[in-house]
């Protein structure tokens, strides 16, 4: 998801939320809320959801708000994770002290977990161990690792304790996502959100935490082939991100492959999008360097890249 925020006129701001679809309804109350709670000036701005054409699977979410009310907009919106990407310096200062009171709990917590204990008591060694039990317990695996790369040399053997332990939260968690049966499609879209974090976060790959990574991904690949129309844009992005492992990158775009080669009027337009977003040379360098397929997978791999090939020149003499 994306946002983007320009000047209308001297008096008043354009806010743009692009967001996934099947997110519009939920950023939609999210983002109306916010904009008649954070109106100082008691202006009665209206939210509109606009299907935009060239866009199969997102939608706009718009609205215009007066000069004053801009930053304190701006600032919830970022604290609801609706991000705001704009070149107003206003804004950019709004943005920035959203992100921080976002981020302060967390924040927080990591400072206790990096002060040096060296002259402190028993005591204060033993709070501070209590903390990281607790936040293992939790299963919060994002703050795990958001302490671990955040983590000084005077916390080495903490840091060293959660590498240890996310391994296993992380089984656990992605255990419990495939034991619960899917019985609606908004499961299906929080579980494949909870997945695709787990696949494609850069932090993981660096600690070459490969095979939670390849776990997450299969399994978020999974239900998007249940699914399909909802989930196109999440498979665009597991085939192009450098964030997540080669199995899920190629596994994603072989899946979208699955899709389209037999449907081809029905997801022309999903087709065209992507055909227009994903790198199929990156895609090709990946198959080649970094990935062990099997024969089958390799012939049905260069099936899919000739179909988009094929498809990008239909759509450039078109």
């Amino acid at each position: 998801m994306s946002e983007v925020a320009v000047n209308n006129s001297s008096n008043r701001i354009k806010l743009v939320s692009i967001v996934k679809a099947y997110e519009e309804k939920k950023i939609f109350k999210a983002f109306d809320e916010i904009v008649k709670n954070c109106s100082k000036t008691n202006s009665q701005y209206q939210v509109q959801i606009i299907q935009p054409e060239n866009m199969p699977n997102y939608s706009l979410i718009v609205t215009e708000v007066a000069k004053e009310d801009a930053f304190d907009i701006a600032k919830f919106l970022t604290i609801e994770r609706i991000p705001l990407s704009t070149e107003d310096p206003l804004l950019k200062i709004a943005i920035q002290e959203g992100r921080i009171a976002l981020e302060q709990n967390q924040v927080d917590v990591i400072h206790k977990m990096r002060k040096p204990v060296a002259s402190g008591s028993e005591e204060q060694k033993g709070n501070k161990e209590g903390t990281l039990d607790k936040i293992i317990e939790s299963g919060d695996w994002q703050l795990l690792l958001k302490v671990v790369m955040n983590t000084s040399v005077h916390n080495i053997d903490n840091s060293r304790k959660i590498k240890e332990k996310l391994p296993g939260v992380l089984d656990a968690i992605l255990k419990n996502i495939s034991d619960k049966p899917i019985e609606k499609v908004h499961m299906a879209q929080r579980n494949v959100e909870k997945l695709v974090q787990i696949a494609l976060n850069h932090h993981l790959k660096a600690l070459r935490f490969n095979a939670q990574m390849q776990t997450a991904g299969k399994a978020a690949i999974s239900i998007c082939s249940e699914y399909p129309k909802q989930f196109i844009p999440e498979l665009i992005e597991m085939s192009n991100s450098s964030s997540t492992v080669p199995y899920v990158n190629i596994k994603a775009f072989m899946t979208l492959y699955e899709i389209f080669k037999d449907n081809i009027e029905e997801y022309k337009l999903d087709i065209q999008y992507s055909v227009k977003n994903i790198n199929t040379r990156s895609l090709i360098a990946i198959s080649q360097l970094s990935f062990d397929m099997t024969e089958e997978m390799r012939t049905e791999f260069n099936n899919a890249i000739d179909f988009f090939s094929e498809m990008r020149q239909l759509i450039q003499n078109e």
